[in-house]
């Protein structure tokens, strides 16, 4: 049997039945830096692609780029055996340059076609357009407005793209079309929501793509406030001093923005034209202001504003107001006159008048349910008198407060008057005197006819020194008689009597006078003698009384049987004797109806007359 030997091996032949890869498609190039492309592509998928059932026929890609000056191509990256990577970043490019490029796919057969060759400008994406800006433009749009980018990443803005995001998370935000090119820097956004508040940004678009954004602005979409505050007035002043008031602004006039406050414009009271002096863009709720070092007297004129983020509004009318503080308190106030129908008051002008001219005094009348005006009173008159129904002996009490022409409130009130419904009482009747020692005297005297319509309520009695001098009251009594002591003995007092009632003091009576004095003791009994060579007459004789209480002696009478005077002395005090006194009987006889007898020489009398009664003696 015969051995078989082994025969000889040869090496292996691979032979692949596969053709060339077909082209790359979606070569793309994104800027990494300033010198830096990420290009990426497609992979090839599927047999018809890759050129063979086999997939791992496909080695990898190959990048070939030119040096960005329109040169020739070179292989920038060779990524044989890398099937699976489709990306490759090309560094060391210059900026400015435009770059050509293609890529091929590499299999065991060979290369493929090249794919479209990519122009790709060496640029970054433009940095953001800066201060934007946005303004209202109507009731529902805006006004946006920016500057170009200051770096355009090395290519020319193509246009802008503006986006707005309403409240309240502004997370949604919307391109506004058609986008501006790049010779436009402002434009209007339309058929926003009024009132809404909106954030808006913008952006640059290059060949490089679309940049960064600028600043988010938020803005209120509306209009300034569609009307000026009302009721501009003066709330209150002093003499430097003018606080304006003004109601606020309603929210339907507020244009859709918030309200942010007020501005004030003034003029300076000489009449110029007015200008800011009040800003409260910031404080909604303000609605007075006070301008301060004011000169008294001068008319002020102001306008009003409202102002919101949006703008500011239309100006009020302009209010005018004369500097002027409240008169002061009226000065004096009395009453002038009374009855039962009617009170008359007066009053004498403040001593300020607040700058300006007075214009009415108020008159108040409190009964004792609180003060009410019966009147006003146009000045200058400075008097008033009231008969509104009045009642008889009535207290009323009144006080009176004034009002200049610049303010339409009155100042402080005067003091309070009391006056009643009456007149003052009549003179009292029938002065006289009752009785009087040395040093006193009891006087007396009827109640007046006419009280005046109120109840005396005192008699005031008055005198003098005794020696002529001026009138003082001795005595205050609720009746009609009084007694005055401590008086000097001998003097011919002067007296006079007023009666007092709620009113007033009425007239006083007339003077009476009265010497003050004790009544005179007895003179001594007289000497009756016959007289030689008469047979008619006789003579009698006496002395003066030991005490003429306390008044000097003024003179004596001499009477018959207590009936009938035969001689009257009272002025002539010295004599004490009547030598030349002739009896004549039969005379006497008829005066005195006695017989003429020496009896009757005997009933004589003697009186002594001071400044009391007479004193008479037998």
């Amino acid at each position: 049997m015969a051995t078989l030997l082994p025969s000889s091996v040869s090496a292996y032949l691979e032979s692949y039945t596969a053709s060339l890869p077909d082209r790359v498609s979606g070569l793309n190039a994104t800027h990494v830096s300033p010198t830096e492309l990420l290009y990426n592509w497609i992979p090839l998928l599927g047999a018809t692609e890759i050129g063979s059932t086999d997939f791992s026929i496909l080695k990898g890609y190959e990048l070939w780029m030119d040096d960005g000056l329109g040169g020739k191509f070179s292989r920038t990256y060779d990524g044989y055996n890398k099937p699976f990577e489709t990306y490759f970043v090309a560094t060391g490019l210059v900026p400015g340059r435009t770059y050509r490029a293609y890529v091929r796919a590499v299999n065991v057969v060979g290369s493929g076609a090249d794919s479209d060759v990519l122009y790709r400008a060496m640029a970054v994406e433009p940095s953001a357009p800066s201060d934007l800006q946005v303004a209202s433009a109507g009731a529902e749009e805006v006004l946006c407005s920016w500057k170009p980018p200051q770096d355009n990443g090395g290519e020319p803005v193509l246009h802008y793209v503006l986006e707005y995001a309403p409240e309240p998370l502004f997370n949604t935000w919307q391109e506004d079309g058609p986008y501006p090119d790049n010779t436009q820097f402002t434009k209007t956004i339309f058929n926003l929501g009024q009132g809404l508040v909106y954030q808006f940004r913008i952006r640059a678009v290059t060949n490089a793509g679309g940049g960064s954004y600028s600043n988010v602005v938020s803005q209120v979409v509306g209009t300034a406030p569609t009307a000026a505050p009302s009721g501009l007035t003066r709330a209150s002043t002093t003499s430097v001093s003018l606080t304006w008031a003004w109601s606020p602004l309603p929210v339907a006039q507020t244009g859709g923005a918030p309200l942010g406050g007020y501005r004030l414009y003034m003029n300076t009271g000489r009449d110029d034209v007015t200008s800011l002096v009040y800003d409260g863009s910031d404080k909604p709720s303000a609605t007075e202001f006070t301008a301060t070092s004011l000169v008294c007297g001068r008319v002020y004129k102001a306008e009003v504003s409202a102002v919101t983020s949006i703008g500011e509004g239309p100006r009020s009318s302009m209010a005018a107001f004369k500097l002027a503080h409240t008169p002061s308190q009226p000065r004096s106030a009395r009453v002038l006159a009374s009855s039962t129908g009617s009170i008359t008051l007066a009053w004498d002008i403040p001593e300020s008048t607040g700058c300006t001219e007075l214009e009415y005094y108020r008159i108040e009348r409190d009964v004792g349910q609180g003060f009410e005006p019966v009147a006003n009173v146009s000045t200058p008159i400075q008097t008033y008198t009231d008969t509104g129904d009045l009642s008889p002996g009535q207290m009323y009490i009144y006080r009176i407060a004034a009002r200049n022409d610049a303010l339409d409130y009155f100042g402080p009130h005067s003091s309070h008057v009391t006056a009643f419904a009456a007149s003052l009482p009549g003179m009292p009747r029938n002065l006289g005197y009752v009785t009087s020692t040395r040093t006193a005297i009891t006087l007396m005297w009827d109640p007046p006819t006419d009280t005046g319509g109120a109840m005396v309520d005192f008699y005031r009695v008055q005198a003098d020194d005794g020696l002529g001098g001026a009138f003082g009251d001795v005595a205050v009594v609720a009746g009609t008689y009084t007694t005055i002591e401590y008086l000097t003995p001998g003097r011919p007092y002067r007296f006079r009597v007023a009666a007092e009632t709620v009113v007033g003091t009425g007239p006083y009576t007339a003077v009476f006078q009265q010497v003050v004095a004790a009544v005179p003791s007895n003179p001594q009994t007289p000497i009756v003698e016959t007289i030689a060579g008469y047979t008619d007459r006789v003579r009698v004789t006496w002395a003066e009384p030991s005490d003429n209480g306390g008044s000097l002696t003024l003179g004596y009478k001499v009477t018959f049987d207590g009936q009938c005077d035969r001689y009257d002395g009272t002025s002539v005090a010295s004599i004490t004797s009547a030598p030349r006194f002739a009896l004549d009987l039969s005379a006497l006889s008829l005066l005195c109806g006695v017989v003429a007898c020496p009896v009757c020489l005997n009933q004589v009398q003697i009186i002594c007359v001071t400044g009391q009664p007479d004193t008479q003696i037998r």
